[in-house]
């Protein structure tokens, strides 16, 4: 299942890249409802890349009968990301602990300026499950659950990036 978010920001884009291509996170990401743990593996920067790989656990808030049938591990994925300064983009590779050859899961994170210089971020993925009867149904729940969390990030990273660059530099680009 192909899924896309644009996200627009009221802050400078420029400011937005240059902390990215440092590696800064916008927002602590461990603050998500549904993330029950995440640790940083490796994170190293060749030429114009930055490699990370992150494991997560988003066992979170999902619903108690899910709870009997999944375990927390089930629910616990490694994402191996490559930030491109050239591009202004994230290439997100995102492996499950389980059900590796069942599961597909890819996102682009593409940041640019709008005509007046503020970010815009665009979120492209694909997510698909390769289960019998029962895929669809996981493909379209995941990514219900995927776009709740992008807009409780983009209320984080607003939130953060006002408290980093200061809400002087909001709307002023």
């Amino acid at each position: 299942m192909k899924f896309e978010m644009i996200d627009k920001f009221d802050f400078p884009a420029q400011q937005i890249i240059a902390m990215l291509s440092r590696g800064e996170e916008l927002c602590p990401m461990d603050a998500l409802p549904n993330v029950s743990h995440r640790d940083i593996l490796e994170t190293r920067r060749e030429g114009k890349k930055l490699y990370s790989t992150v494991e997560w656990s988003v066992y979170g808030q999902i619903p108690k009968l899910a709870q009997k049938i999944l375990t927390p591990e089930m629910l616990t994925v490694t994402e191996k990301s490559v930030w491109d300064d050239d591009e202004a983009m994230s290439r997100t590779h995102v492996i499950p602990l389980h059900f590796k050859d069942k599961v597909t899961f890819n996102i682009t994170s593409a940041w640019q300026a709008d005509a007046d210089g503020r970010a815009i971020r665009v979120v492209q993925g694909v997510f698909s499950v390769d289960i019998p009867f029962v895929g669809s149904s996981l493909e379209k729940t995941v990514v219900h659950h995927l776009k709740r969390n992008n807009e409780e990030n983009v209320a984080l990273v607003k939130k953060h990036l006002a408290k980093k660059l200061g809400k002087h530099n909001a709307g002023r680009c």
